[in-house]
């Protein structure tokens, strides 16, 4: 082959003719030699962030997202930072787990699978430790909340109680059973049993209707511990101590027509009673929902209805005593509480009570003091009212930090008997002083919220008192405080 170029002394203008056919192969042949050589050593040198055969060789990306679901391209190289011991993800029954420093992932094995959590700590209950008995929805297992969360129907602070500790009762139960859950037993013979026991037995009465109401008689070597969640009593008289008894019941619902609750043992050994989460309801014109009479009386948490009855809500006589806790009272047309007799006590706290009114007297000035103590409850007034602290035995009357609110005129107290602090009293005709006289401005008390709204006097103005230095939660059982101070009445405000 010949090619004629243009000689660089072209100057001289000169064309010099070469013959270059072995130059120009040699030359065409080591360009492709280099191209090879550039190629294969591209092919031989790896991606750090590529992870096809599953390894990351560079530390600055040590994990292999296989299938993407850290960063969204599969088989990809990629950097960590991560909290320790945090999940991230799930590949199928397997785990992606942050390690102890932060800066990879490990892969753990998950036999009961893997969810949003973690691996699955359980599927079963029957997989789960008996300190943590319950397998939740998220796989993990947790104490009990509830007592339908517990094979035996039975939850006590947060722990399955095993069936050989409790008598089952049932509305069809029989007179002469043993009280297994396999063969439930009356309540009056569940009741009897747990008394003659040197280590009284739960009483668990389960869900459905009882037509007959409860009695329970005498004392026992311990107090007589009932758990009634889903069991409602329908009776003419709903609940009755006698005789110095003694009883713990949670979760019991009673419609009654006379006496929801009597514990009235004058001229007898004096008894004691506390319920929690209960609902009493009394359904007649002249129905009562508490009759308590040297009988001791705690509750918390409770919706306590009297339904459009002339009777009284809490009644409390000569050496009773009643201490209520986040109740709801209301649904009277007459007294809400009333006070008669001397030597009895009245205490509540962070309740609601609506169409209020209370009535208190007593039987001379000889007999021993009563006392009666309203702290951080929101008291919705039928009408406006005035407690008379100026004569007899009610001399000991404590007013904390509460709302009070009326149709008319609120004084809440007269006489040098009463102490009334710190309370949001609406309306006054004369502001008392150490209190605040202003709407409480509830969120909507037309249908019943009687939550604070911004700008309440009400918010952050609470003052403890020696008479109540501190009360926790709150009616929602909202923790106290939720701001620099505490709340006026029975509702904490969420910021």
């Amino acid at each position: 082959m010949r090619v004629i170029t243009r000689d660089e002394s072209r100057a001289e203008g000169v064309f010099a003719v070469r013959d270059t056919s072995a130059a120009s192969w040699k030359i065409a042949a080591m360009k492709l030699w280099l191209a090879w050589l550039l190629v294969a050593t591209a092919c031989t040198t790896p991606n750090p962030r590529s992870c096809t055969d599953g390894l990351c060789t560079d530390q600055a990306f040590p994990f292999c997202d296989a299938d993407g679901s850290l960063e969204g391209t599969p088989q990809t190289c990629v950097s960590v930072t991560c909290t320790p011991r945090q999940h991230a993800a799930c590949r199928g029954d397997t785990a992606l787990v942050c390690n102890g420093t932060g800066n990879d992932y490990d892969l753990v094995e998950c036999p009961r699978g893997c969810d949003a959590q973690g691996c699955n700590e359980c599927t079963a209950r029957d997989q789960c430790p008996s300190g943590r008995p319950v397998c939740d929805t998220t796989g993990a297992c947790r104490v009990c909340n509830l007592d339908d969360e517990c094979a035996s129907s039975v939850c006590e602070a947060g722990v399955c109680v095993g069936e050989s500790g409790i008598l089952y009762a049932a509305s069809a139960g029989n007179s002469n059973s043993a009280c297994l859950r396999s063969a439930p037993c009356t309540p009056a013979r569940a009741f009897a049993l747990a008394r003659a026991a040197a280590i009284a037995p739960i009483v668990r009465m389960l869900p459905g209707v009882y037509a007959q109401g409860l009695v329970l008689d005498g004392p026992g070597a311990a107090p007589v511990s009932i758990v009634a969640s889903g069991a409602t009593v329908v009776a003419g008289d709903g609940l009755t101590l006698t005789n110095g008894a003694s009883a713990q019941i949670r979760g019991l619902a009673i419609t009654a027509l006379s006496f929801a609750v009597m514990c009235d043992t004058r001229g007898q050994a004096k008894a004691t009673l506390e319920l929690k989460s209960v609902a009493i309801t009394a359904g007649s014109t002249n129905a009562n929902l508490f009759i308590i009479g040297n009988c001791t009386v705690t509750v918390d948490v409770a919706d306590l209805d009297l339904v459009a009855s002339t009777g009284t809500s809490i009644g409390v006589v000569t050496d009773g005593a009643f201490s209520g806790n986040r109740l709801r009272v209301h649904g009277q047309t007459s007294s809400a509480i009333a006070g008669i007799g001397n030597g009895l006590h009245i205490r509540i706290t962070n309740s609601l009570l609506e169409n209020l009114d209370t009535y208190l007297t007593t039987l001379g000035s000889s007999g021993p003091p009563s006392s009666l103590s309203f702290g951080y409850n929101t008291m919705v007034l039928k009408s406006g009212f005035t407690l008379d602290c100026s004569t007899g035995n009610f001399r000991n009357v404590t007013y904390d930090n509460n709302v009070v609110v009326g149709e008319s005129v609120v004084d809440v107290a007269s006489g040098a008997g009463c102490t009334v602090r710190n309370n949001v009293l609406f309306p006054q005709a004369t502001t008392r002083a150490g209190n605040l006289n202003a709407p409480p401005l509830f969120v909507d008390s037309a249908t019943g919220d009687y939550h604070l709204r911004v700008g309440s006097p009400a918010i952050d103005a609470a003052a403890p008192t020696t008479t109540f230095p501190s009360v926790q939660p709150d009616f929602d059982g909202t923790g106290r405080p939720q701001g620099p101070r505490s709340d006026i009445g029975a509702f904490e405000r969420k910021p």
